[in-house]
């Protein structure tokens, strides 16, 4: 009879810290032929007495990250398969946020923060000495959602090269925050050098039918990424109307299903509509080896 270990991990690749529930099915009867419950993500949970050569469906249920799934022929002789499954938050179990300091930030990020005004919308950051919000206290002021949004955002364009030159080093300043994206204006060549990039095959257009401009501007063109197949990032792009030309930016990452591919996700448990930056931080983290700066807690 054949063996079956199997072994759960966080998106960064260490232990899983909860405690879950594991199905064995077979396949493709769906049969439940193995289960345990309630057993600490960091052990290892050994199935034995299956059918050597059957194909099995691995299910694995934690309390507080998304349950994903796998699928394995039990092996012929002695030796175990290993099965390795990695689990990402649930954002709805996110209880705690570990951002950085404004003092840790990089550089690069608190310049263009120095430099930004928040649309009226957003929260207001305090003025200091009646001379208007400083970068500090516009992210200070930021709730957690889009603080993160922020964070995915630089660490992705800060990691984004082309032509020599960061994506983030054409962001003048910041005016619109979001969960999923940044509205920024950026310099006059941004949109040049990204279309190079196009040519050169690192990047490749995308509809911009959803992107809507902001006054007097209309749209100038949006590109997506061409190297990861989940957390992709596409730069949108709003032209002026009138003199002189200045354009505007509408940056997001795409999860583009990143969950349910990177991650085998199970499809019941996936999220519907505006995608979490909880999540896209999982996907940064697991699948492109990013780190965004912050930790989530749950």
């Amino acid at each position: 009879m054949a063996v079956i270990n199997v072994r759960a991990f966080d998106a960064s690749r260490n232990r899983l810290d909860d405690h879950v529930d594991v199905d064995v099915q077979a396949l493709p009867s769906r049969e439940l032929v193995r289960h345990v419950r309630n057993r600490r993500g960091t052990s290892t949970m050994k199935f034995t007495g299956l059918e050597a050569g059957q194909v099995y469906a691995v299910q694995v249920f934690p309390v507080r990250h998304r349950p994903v799934g796998a699928v394995v022929r039990a092996p012929h002789g002695a030796a175990p398969a290993n099965v390795h499954v990695f689990c990402p938050v649930h954002p709805l179990r996110v209880s705690r946020v570990r951002f950085p300091a404004w003092a840790n930030l990089p550089a690069e990020l608190t310049e263009v923060l120095d430099r930004s005004v928040l649309e009226s919308d957003q929260p207001a950051a305090p003025d200091v000495a009646g001379g208007g919000p400083t970068g500090r206290a516009l992210y200070d002021a930021l709730e957690p959602v889009p603080r993160a949004g922020l964070l995915n955002l630089f660490c992705k364009m800060q990691s984004t090269v082309a032509g020599d030159r960061t994506m983030w080093e054409f962001v003048r300043d910041v005016y619109r925050v979001r969960g999923d994206r940044i509205f920024a204006d950026v310099d006059l060549a941004f949109r040049d050098h990204v279309k190079t990039a196009a040519s050169a095959g690192d990047f490749r257009p995308a509809d911009d039918s959803l992107h809507t401009p902001p006054p007097g501007f209309v749209r100038a063109g949006s590109f997506k990424h061409q190297f990861f197949q989940a957390g992709v990032l596409q730069l949108t792009f709003f032209a002026s109307v009138d003199g002189p030309l200045s354009f505007k930016l509408d940056a997001d990452i795409d999860d583009a299903g990143g969950l349910g591919h990177v991650f085998q996700v199970l499809r019941n448990w996936l999220t519907q509509g505006e995608t979490s930056p909880y999540d896209i931080h999982q996907i940064l983290t697991f699948h492109q080896l990013l780190d965004p700066g912050y930790a989530l807690e749950t």
